[in-house]
């Protein structure tokens, strides 16, 4: 690298030392003279916390420090530095440093040797596609977005408590085992946000007043809209995050009393969920296969914001709710790479449930062959509890990388 007078040499050697001990510096540096191409490398993606540059397809001295720089017309933006840590795939890793970076190097930027240098290392034995991340740049480097669909079964009971003893007094189901289904996008391109669906419903045998059996119908949907933080903690391996939750959930029965109503719920709410997190896009160092802890959470969803509606002739009046679903689970991850697109799958355990609050006001009413009659401003409280297990699938968000801003 060469500038073409002794004030350009000056100047660059100026802000090179800057950026090295850390101090801010102006965003654009003229490229009169300087053609950081000719001595550069291309970068190729992100993974996993390091920078992956093309290997040079001709040999080169270098140092193991670099200077990230961003073309720009006439002109090169220096957005960050890193260093060489080792050669793997035919590409180069790169660990930037926290205090240095302006912008996320991208692909196309270049990386810039620096320093003294020195023969190109060999390539590595081991692969560390995966390494474990410093406390700096832990909270420095975007996480990866990623795709994951999860399918699975409930095991638990569902219980009904009315103030008056008497409606809805039969809700109750001793062996609940619903079907689950969840899926949870967390985009590549604004690496805080993220979309979560999770439905489970089933079937099941309720009794009417004449403690006849007849079936019942019962399914719940949930749709949030996730934040999740920088990992903060415990070797920053704990992160919070927060959620926007909307639940809907309905449960029918050709029951005509009052014994098991059929009522629909809908409502808002928010939630906060602590996750650790191992791995969650992961890939064995060594070999085709491997397995590993991938994260464990605790959460919480309270959803004030429910109206309640029973759609039979035996009503309750108008209704609303106070919702608070909780859960606790743990995840392992298995990578198969013989396996083409379907590498990543998933095994998660865990035990949660919903609490209900209801009550009501205004005219109740009754079916016309029905003696009883529900009195004004009930209230009633439902618990669902259960233990579930999951099998799924977890994808790289290959549509975020694409279509990343520069």
């Amino acid at each position: 690298m060469s500038f073409s007078n002794s004030g350009r040499l000056i100047k660059a050697v100026v802000f090179v030392a800057l950026l090295l001990l850390g101090v801010s510096a102006p965003e654009h540096v003229s490229a009169q003279g300087f053609d950081p191409k000719s001595k550069s490398l291309k970068v190729d993606s992100d993974r996993e916390g390091f920078i992956l540059l093309d290997l040079p397809t001709t040999k080169m001295k270098l140092s193991p420090f670099v200077v990230f720089v961003r073309p720009n017309g006439s002109d090169f933006e220096i957005i960050a530095r890193g260093k060489i840590e080792t050669i793997q795939d035919d590409k180069i890793l790169v660990s930037l440093d926290r205090q240095s970076i302006i912008k996320f190097p991208l692909k196309g930027d270049l990386a810039v040797p620096l320093g003294t240098p020195k023969d190109w290392p060999k390539d590595s034995d081991e692969r560390i596609i995966d390494p474990p991340l410093s406390e700096e740049d832990a909270s420095a480097i975007p996480d990866p977005g990623f795709v994951e669909l999860q399918y699975g079964f409930l095991k638990g009971s569902l219980t009904t408590t009315p103030s008056d003893g008497t409606t809805n007094a039969y809700k109750i189901v001793k062996a609940y085992q619903p079907s689950y289904l969840r899926f949870t996008y967390y985009t590549d391109m604004f690496w805080h946000l993220g979309l979560q669906f999770e439905q489970w419903n089933d079937s099941v045998p309720t009794k009417t007043y004449y403690r006849n059996l007849g079936p019942s119908t019962d399914s719940v949907t949930n749709l949030s809209l996730n934040y999740r933080f920088s990992r903060l903690w415990w070797k920053n391996r704990v992160r919070p995050i927060l959620r926007l939750v909307a639940t809907s959930s309905k449960f029918s029965t050709i029951n005509p009393d009052e014994a098991v109503l059929s009522t629909t719920m809908s409502g808002y709410g928010v939630g906060a969920q602590l996750q650790y997190e191992e791995t969650i896009l992961y890939k064995p160092r060594v070999g085709r296969f491997g397995y590993s802890f991938s994260h464990a959470f605790i959460g919480v969803d309270a959803l004030p914001l429910v109206t309640v509606e029973d759609t039979g002739s035996t009503k309750r009046g108008n209704g609303g709710a106070f919702i608070l679903d909780y859960k606790i689970a743990a995840s392992g991850i298995a990578y198969f790479d013989f396996i083409p697109v379907l590498k990543r799958w998933t095994v998660e355990v865990g035990y949660g449930g919903r609490m209900t609050s209801l009550a009501f006001a205004g005219r109740t009413s009754k079916n016309p062959s029905d003696f009883y009659v529900i009195p004004e401003g009930t209230t009633s409280k439902e618990n669902y509890g259960f233990f579930y297990v999951t099998l799924g699938l977890r994808f790289a968000d290959a549509l975020g990388q694409a279509l990343k801003p520069r």
